[in-house]
């Protein structure tokens, strides 16, 4: 019996004497282990068991280094896209029908097309909260829509305003949008994440820094805009990233402790 429990339970020798009897439990445990260890059948499945698991692994982090590329190629398509078009309307300086077709409707429906062919909804809600920021001034000047061929800032003053409300509320909607859909899940909520809501938040204020009304600002917006532009989107977005990322950790953290709990739960219950 000693050498039975030594097989099946290495103690050390100190120990032995208050382990001299198995219950009839352990005994079945030993016999069964002694028989998967004398059965190459069963040895051998388990080995390719192991063999497959690793080799599924090695095929998963493929895969996903394989959609991280595909990812990043959507991206900088669907940027090239919308350059393209921007730059329509910075040559063309017109601002009609054919404005609105070319850099508004057209980079909007490409790009949304392209990032849904990933399947990435996180990705196609940022594209488009972001895009309404990018036309929202030169050179297509969306927020002067209503009164196209003429660009107003002051005069008319209503028709602006409202279409900045009406643009400002579309990229509030599609950040959130895209914050909540990184943290979809069981058990996560925006009000236990104080640090996502700063960062998008941060992100949104970003997005139009060229209307905070500070001199130093407006100075720079008058003198190079388009520099200044496409640095408040790049901080904007880099701002918007750490949102999401600090959302999917706070996904992965409760998911991990829902599934730790689940057997220790099931177990209570079965006793």
């Amino acid at each position: 019996m000693t050498l039975l429990t030594l097989r099946c339970f290495p103690l050390p020798l100190s120990e032995i004497p208050r382990r001299r009897h198995c219950d009839a439990d352990s005994q079945n445990h030993c016999a069964l282990a002694r028989e998967e260890a004398s059965n190459p059948r069963v040895t051998g499945l388990r080995d390719s068991i192991q063999l497959s698991g690793g080799q599924d692994a090695g095929e998963g982090r493929t895969l996903t280094g394989r959609a991280a590329l595909f990812d990043l190629l959507a991206i900088l398509t669907t940027s090239l896209v919308v350059v393209a078009c921007l730059l329509y309307a910075q040559v063309t300086g017109t601002y009609d029908a054919t404005t609105f077709m070319v850099s508004v409707v057209l980079p909007l429906v490409l790009g949304s097309a392209i990032l849904l062919t990933r399947k990435e909804r996180i990705l196609l809600f940022a594209f488009l909260a972001y895009f309404w920021a990018v036309v929202d001034d030169a050179p297509v000047f969306f927020d002067s829509v209503i009164t196209w061929p003429e660009v107003t800032r002051f005069h008319p003053f209503l028709p602006r305003l409202f279409m900045n409300i009406v643009i400002h509320a579309l990229t509030a909607l599609f950040l959130y949008l895209s914050v909540r859909e990184s943290m979809k899940g069981k058990g996560v909520g925006l009000r236990n994440a104080p640090r996502v809501i700063v960062l998008a938040s941060v992100a949104f204020v970003l997005a139009y820094a060229q209307n905070i009304p500070l001199p130093a600002i407006q100075n720079v917006v008058e003198t190079s805009w388009y520099p200044f532009d496409f640095a408040e989107k790049v901080v904007s977005i880099l701002f918007l990233y750490l949102a999401l990322w600090e959302a999917m950790k706070l996904k992965a953290s409760s998911t991990s402790l829902s599934t730790d709990s689940g057997p220790s739960s099931s177990f209570k219950g079965k006793s």
